[in-house]
């Protein structure tokens, strides 16, 4: 498990700031302290201000198909 990658995906309100098409990821180090800082923003000020992350295993892939 030591230096896994690790994918994120977020859903509600908060959104990770991040360049088009790039989906962010980390680097997990057993027994160590993993820390993820990133800079968020808020889709709709309107609507509360809560999201979720998910850290995934695979980076997510698009419907893209080349031939």
């Amino acid at each position: 498990m030591h230096d896994h990658p690790c994918w994120l995906e977020s859903a509600g309100n908060l959104v990770p700031v991040a360049k088009t098409g790039e989906q962010l990821h980390f680097y997990v180090r057993a027994f160590e302290e993993n820390r993820l800082n990133m800079l968020i923003r808020v889709k709709d000020a309107h609507l509360p201000h809560s999201g979720k992350l998910a850290f995934m295993p695979n980076q997510k892939t698009t419907g893209y198909v080349s031939f």
